[in-house]
Parts: C-alpha cells; structure tokens; sequence
C-alpha cells in the first residue's frame, strides 16, 4: 500500500490527484479504488470532461472535435486518441446499458404537445 499521484484533466484545467495505491504481492496487480468514487476514467479524464468530449466526439471527426470543438468550447485541449477512446468508451456504456434493458428518455417524462385531436405529438 502506498500513494499515487495521477495527472486528470477537468473542465478547469489540470489537476493532479494523490490517492491510495494497493497492490497485490500474489497477481502483481495494483490498483486504487479512489479512481472509481471520483468517476475518473481510463482517459484520465473526469466525468464532466468526459462529457464534454464525448459531446465533441460524436458531432464530427475525433480529430476536429479535438483541434478545433473542443478548445473553443470547452477550452480542452486533449489528442484525437483521447477522444476516440473516451467516445468508444461511452457507446459501450451505452451499448452494455440498452443490452441490460435500460430505457432512456421514457415517453412518459415528457411533457409532449397535444395537437387539436388530443394526440400527443413531438
């Protein structure tokens, strides 16, 4: 057991994280479980910068949302792999969540226009 520092990056900028570091003498596996409560993810990104590059990441290519959306609006400046990984990574989330039967958005959470016949209408 010991500390290690990890280098994150939000929407503020630059952090740097020191956290618990466990390793296991029997698999030479170490690991810290900090990193799990504070939503980082293996981009090193956290999660509203995760986000924000996700959002980026599907609107156009991974190399512009990294060269051009995402340091003006957002002021991030991460790789075009970056944003491919994290954008991936965020479909399999999607993917494995929709696989498990979760509902997004269910109709009923929406307050949808009714037309002059009392159907609802989007």
């Amino acid at each position: 057991m010991g500390y290690r520092d990890k280098g994150v990056l939000s929407l503020l900028g630059a952090l740097r994280v020191e956290r618990h570091y466990y390793h296991c003498a029997a698999c030479g596996h170490g690991f810290c479980p900090r990193d799990a409560d504070l939503g980082l993810t293996a981009a090193d990104l956290t999660p509203a910068a995760d986000e924000e590059v996700c959002l980026a990441g599907v609107q156009a290519s991974f190399a512009e949302a990294a060269t051009k959306t995402l340091p003006r609006l957002a002021g991030l400046r991460v790789a075009e792999s970056t944003v491919e990984r994290a954008t991936e990574a965020a479909g399999g989330r999607v993917g494995t969540a929709l696989a498990d039967g979760q509902v997004f958005g269910e109709a009923k959470d929406w307050a949808w226009h009714k037309d002059a016949d009392g159907k609802t209408r989007a």
